[in-house]
Formats: structure tokens, sequence, C-alpha cells
């Protein structure tokens, strides 16, 4: 049985540097990858819940600790 990768960048198989050391990104992974830590910061539901309870940008942001821009 093969170990756990020690990083999510080789769970991934993804190169972030090119054969000279410069770092690349693909924009696409980088999108997805913003996507998954907005909602592990900020849960969907949670997020949801709070707007019906009126709840403004900022006082969710305050409550998971993000910015506002996140908590919109």
């Amino acid at each position: 049985m093969k170990p756990w990768p020690t990083s999510s960048v080789s769970m991934l198989r993804y190169e972030p540097v090119n054969e000279r050391g410069c770092r690349v990104a693909d924009p696409g992974q980088e999108g997805e990858a913003a996507e998954i830590a907005g909602e592990l910061l900020v849960p969907f539901e949670a997020a949801k819940l709070l707007a019906r309870e009126g709840q403004t940008n900022g006082q969710v942001a305050l409550r998971f600790g993000v910015g506002v821009d996140l908590a919109r």
C-alpha cells in the first residue's frame, strides 16, 4: 500500500513550478481552489442561515474571521 502524499500539491499531481523553478498556475485549478477555500471558511448553508436571520456581511465576516468580500 502506498503512503498518503505529504501535501495537497502532490495529491493533486500539480507542479506549482516549471523546469526553471518559476511559479506557474493553471487558472482553472486556482479558481477551483478559491471556491473550495471559501466553502471551507464560510460554509454556504451557514451563510444562508445567517443571511435569513438578517446578519450583515460585516457580521458574517466577523463571525467566521474572514474579510467582508468573502462573506459576501
